[in-house]
């Protein structure tokens, strides 16, 4: 029968192992049959069995195969050491595999922990109500991209995007005060600066600002464009700090006040450039108003309502019809500024008017104080 070879592992014996075996057979055997024919063939001469002198002759006789023997000894107390080792290995292999284990399933109990309290406060607060259809799924594994390995810090990119992008919107802000409503190319240049950070955001909040784009009109894109972002970075500070104070030293108010003051600087030159752009639409109108002029006008007189009426609580009662004059007097011959006052609502045409007046009887005195 064909004996199988037993390699040294973890889960057997000593006396189990090919190799010991081998090794015993190797030394222990030949020492045993070397001792016994050495018993055999020695002469005692008739000496007692218990005689001091058959002893010596016996422990003479087996001297040389307990020798023979002897050597194995320290063979199978190396084999003895490896097969200790092994088994010590993979005791602390197991050993190292439950604490990974262990240490696994605190991570995702940390992690299940966090995910629902972020839930949690999404459902009550409701962050991107109105903004954005981002899940509260998708927006934790942006914001949170570790958290499954219990590393609950912000994504690298987003801390990046709040320590930076205020310095980006001082800037935007820089270019809108030297233009003019009526400086296209450069107001697209201006809105087109604002593409990365509206991809930054949109990033993490699946918003999409193509909605902000009004056509032939890049400065009331940029307006809205602002307004948007202020909103949306406001609410993903709110969802980054949800838990803990994680952009602490990216205080909201420097986002704040960044924003504000662009959106200061570039409201009023987006409603010149779209009060522009309607009354271009109104420098020829034919004696008999049709139905597309119409809503022409109505469409000019609404938005020159309601853009009154935003700074009716806020402004000098001189700014606006200021704002009006500077588009008439800056884009339109004489006559046709006549022509087109008279599309204006009827209470700012008397307060564009009164307006001009008071600034056309200042032009004298003026011109005799030099």
């Amino acid at each position: 029968m064909k004996m199988r070879w037993t390699a040294i592992t973890p889960n057997i014996s000593l006396s189990e192992a090919s190799l010991f075996r081998l090794v015993v057979r190797l030394f222990a055997y030949p020492s045993l049959f070397f001792a016994s024919l050495s018993v055999a063939t020695t002469d005692f001469s008739g000496q007692p069995i218990a005689s001091p002198e058959t002893l010596a002759i016996l422990f003479s006789e087996l001297k040389q195969p307990v020798i023979l023997a002897g050597l194995s000894l320290p063979l199978l107390g190396l084999i003895a050491s490896h097969l200790r080792s092994v088994q010590a290995k993979e005791q602390i292999e197991k050993q190292q595999v439950q604490i990974e284990t262990q240490q696994f399933q605190n991570k995702f109990s940390n992690y299940l922990a966090h995910r629902d309290q972020f839930n949690t406060f999404f459902n009550e607060d409701q962050p991107m109500k109105g903004l954005s259809e981002i899940s509260k799924w998708q927006i934790y594994g942006r914001l949170f991209p570790r958290a499954t390995e219990a590393d609950f810090g912000l994504d690298h990119f987003l801390v990046d995007f709040f320590k930076k992008t205020p310095a980006k919107i001082c800037e935007v802000t820089q270019r809108i005060e030297s233009t003019r409503f009526n400086d296209f190319e450069n107001n697209e240049q201006i809105l087109k600066s604002l593409k990365q950070i509206e991809t930054d955001i949109q990033r993490f909040s699946d918003f999409d600002f193509r909605s902000c784009r009004v056509e032939r009109s890049p400065l009331k894109s940029v307006e809205k464009s602002l307004i948007k972002q202020k909103a949306l970075v406001e609410k993903l500070y709110q969802c980054s700090n949800f838990h803990r104070d994680e952009l602490v030293i990216y205080d909201s108010w420097f986002f704040d006040s960044a924003y504000n003051e662009s959106l200061y600087f570039v409201s009023d030159k987006a409603f010149q450039e779209v009060l522009y752009n309607l009354l271009s639409q109104l420098t020829d109108v034919p004696p008999v108003v049709d139905e597309k002029t119409k809503e022409k006008i109505e469409s000019l007189r609404a938005t020159v309502h309601y853009e009154g009426a935003l700074r009716e609580k806020t402004r000098n009662e001189d700014e606006f019809p200021a704002l009006i004059s500077e588009v008439l007097d800056e884009s339109f011959s004489k006559d046709q500024q006549h022509s087109l006052l008279r599309f204006l609502p009827p209470e700012f045409q008397i307060k564009t008017q009164d307006f001009r007046t008071k600034a056309q009887d200042q032009e004298p005195s003026s011109n005799d104080s030099h």
